[in-house]
């Protein structure tokens, strides 16, 4: 069993510099349009309040929690490789797909293990490997999506994060699911470029074997690798569909599926199926990547303009063009409370008609 190094005080939770860097944030989190913007300036900040090693900052997507993007300078591949793997293939504690359904915003390895890292099959094979000791886990959320995630580790011979410092953190997490939801939200959808959908071929070690041109063209304006060899959706999605032909992922875990931004504001859908040969064993991976439609939409732009269950449930059949007295009888709801539910879903949105609405979420 191994001994948590001792604890230390962290007067710095209470300093200047922590209040300054929490209001920072939060500040920027109400009036930032860019989400890597934010996630960067978040993750530098909280690096000058407490102290770690590297990690590893993303943009996911809000349902499957799988990565959409990479902020952070120097990445290094070996490890991001191994802690991606080890997430989607190893049961282990503290996996991000389980927090967040869980809706757990901040903890520690230590939590976890209560103290002993040997439980955990991440600390024995690459915490130690690495001298990395505590582990902080954080995922920025709003509601049931989480819109970015983290994950940074203390040298194996520093002291673990205490108390004060989980506390701190847990009073930034959300504020950054707050502003990544807003700067997505201030963003209006845009119609996705006219290009068709392309295909990319992966071996049954994870090389690329095979691309389309199209695949080419949508990879040319995803967003930054962080100087990954391959970009995180693509690799993700294809891990997970592995993960779930090999029967490694959890039965409740996350579609290969991602949804993203590309640079010129269209959203993009990447998914991911595993190949297998006559034998039925899964020897490569073919990852799509197409234009998001309507029903791939839906229930992310609902997430990023923070709709209800019953909001939803409203624009859905807006969207198919019933009238008002048509959508309270099939939801069994008052004409009244449909326009109420009209009222507020046109204010989150930022549109004043249905043919608005309807551009919304194209």
């Amino acid at each position: 069993m191994r001994r948590a190094p001792a604890e230390v005080a962290s007067p710095t939770m209470k300093s200047t510099k922590a209040a300054a860097a929490r209001a920072a944030i939060a500040s920027l989190a109400g009036d930032v349009h860019d989400p890597l913007e934010l996630l960067d300036e978040a993750r530098r900040r909280i690096r000058r309040v407490i102290p770690h090693e590297g990690g590893g900052w993303m943009l996911t997507d809000p349902r499957t929690v799988l990565p959409t993007a990479v902020v952070g300078e120097g990445a290094d591949l070996e490890l991001s490789l191994a802690f991606m793997t080890h997430e989607l293939f190893v049961p282990d504690v503290n996996r991000f797909g389980d927090l967040h359904r869980r809706r757990v915003a901040v903890t520690t390895l230590h939590e976890a293990t209560g103290g002993d890292y040997e439980l955990s099959p991440r600390y024995r094979e690459i915490h130690l490997p690495h001298n990395l000791g505590d582990e902080i886990r954080m995922l920025f959320r709003t509601g049931d999506a989480t819109w970015g995630i983290a994950c940074f580790a203390r040298g194996e011979d520093h002291p673990g994060f205490d108390d004060d410092e989980l506390a701190w953190l847990r009073s930034v997490a959300p504020e950054i699911g707050r502003g990544l939801r807003l700067a997505l939200a201030r963003r209006p959808a845009e119609p996705a470029p006219a290009w068709e959908p392309g295909m990319i071929v992966l071996d049954a070690a994870g090389r690329i074997e095979y691309t389309t041109g199209a695949a080419d063209r949508w990879l040319a304006h995803m967003p930054t690798d962080a100087g990954l060899q391959m970009h995180p959706t693509v690799m993700g999605v294809a891990m997970q569909a592995r993960a779930e032909a090999l029967a490694a992922a959890p039965k409740h875990g996350a579609p290969a599926q991602a949804r993203l931004r590309v640079d010129t504001g269209a959203w993009l859908y990447v998914h991911a199926a595993a190949l297998r040969d006559t034998s039925g064993a899964p020897v490569r991976t073919a990852v799509m990547l197409e234009p998001a439609d309507r029903a791939q939409l839906l229930p992310l732009l609902a997430d990023v303009h923070g709709l209800t269950a019953r909001e939803r449930d409203v624009v859905e059949l807006l969207l198919t063009g019933l009238a008002t007295d048509e959508i309270a009888g099939r939801m069994r709801i008052s004409r009244h409370t449909v326009r109420d539910h009209v009222k507020a879903v046109f204010g989150k949105v930022g549109v004043a008609s249905r043919a608005e609405l309807t551009a919304a979420f194209a």
